[in-house]
């Protein structure tokens, strides 16, 4: 049998871990054998030092840098330590790589994931537009471009709100002085557009579905959150099964 080889990105653990030790322990337990490289942008993250971990690891640069540039270091860590499938893990990434299966594929490549157009519908600036077309609710969500359009729309949705970065970072905020604070940071890290969002009180849960690419499900997973971090990041979950989140799940991916 051929051994199979797999880069995964996202190997960061502690207060905010990314998927990227979770995946690989997952992928231990299934393939034994497999052949797992780590890509880092730091050498200090966590999760490449793990008993489990990756079995060699490279640093990668950052999203920001472009894709020629991500794609020409993909090509070098491939000649290093070479691997057939990669998994990208983190928002930044996937929404650098969306659209570029052909391209990772002329380096002998496989991923799996949405093209530009698809990312772009469940991007958070479009949720509301895409929940209403999926009949489900939501917070009421506004997007600025700067901190003062953030502040407008704060002022309708109603202190507390949070505050959101395209890509990451979420802050509750309960007047003006801290969003715009929160604002500017967001802005100086991740750029526009900035995310404003009515909070809501209830139980927190994540669905991860696969599609099939052609609006149906392959298969999906629930959690509820039961460890919150003081980022709001869920530290500790239990997997649930609800009929009610798996149709929800289902009708994004039909939209999708």
């Amino acid at each position: 049998m051929n051994l199979i080889r797999i880069a995964v990105t996202g190997m960061h653990r502690g207060a905010n871990p990314q998927p990227g030790s979770s995946i690989v322990s997952a992928i231990r337990r299934r393939w034994p054998q497999a052949f797992i490289v780590g890509l880092v942008y730091d050498a200090y993250e966590s999760g490449i030092y793990v008993g489990d971990g990756p079995d060699a690891c490279h640093t990668m640069p950052y999203p920001t840098a472009g894709l020629p540039t991500y794609l020409a270091r993909l090509k070098e860590v491939k000649a290093l330590a070479p691997f057939d499938l990669l998994i990208p893990t983190l928002d930044a990434e996937i929404a650098l790589l969306a659209g570029a299966s052909e391209k990772l594929a002329a380096l002998g490549i496989q991923v799996m994931l949405p093209d530009e157009k698809t990312l772009d519908r469940c991007s958070k600036s479009k949720l509301p537009a895409l929940a209403d077309t999926c009949g489900i609710k939501v917070p009421a969500t506004a997007v600025a471009r700067d901190v003062c359009e953030a502040l407008k729309h704060a002022e309708v949705i109603g202190y507390p709100v949070f505050i959101k970065g395209r890509f990451y970072d979420a802050t509750r905020v309960s007047n003006p002085v801290a969003l715009a604070s929160a604002g500017a940071s967001i802005l100086a890290d991740w750029g526009a557009p900035l995310i404003v969002q009515e909070p809501l009180l209830g139980n927190e849960f994540n669905v991860m579905g696969i599609g099939d690419g052609r609006g149906g499900s392959l298969g999906q997973c629930a959690v509820r959150k039961m460890i919150l971090s003081d980022k709001g990041k869920g530290n500790g979950s239990v997997i649930v099964r609800d009929p009610r989140l798996e149709e929800i799940t289902k009708r994004v991916m039909a939209e999708t």
